[in-house]
């Protein structure tokens, strides 16, 4: 994770003006560095969001 707090920092924001994610968005990224998901803002559906997108990584969708 990224941010205050957390085992990496952005104290200029960098990482959130590249990803184009804010704070609340969600940034999925495979340990070779590909983008496999990414979603701007906070949504009310998030957790089905992610759970799609997973079961399409994974290739069970």
């Amino acid at each position: 994770m990224i941010g205050p707090g957390q085992e990496y920092d952005d104290p200029y924001g960098d990482w959130a003006r590249l990803s184009e994610v804010s704070e609340a968005g969600a940034l999925l990224v495979r340990p070779d560095g590909y983008v496999a998901f990414r979603h701007a803002d906070a949504a009310e559906n998030a957790e089905q969001l992610l759970t799609d997108a997973l079961r399409r990584i994974l290739g069970h969708g």
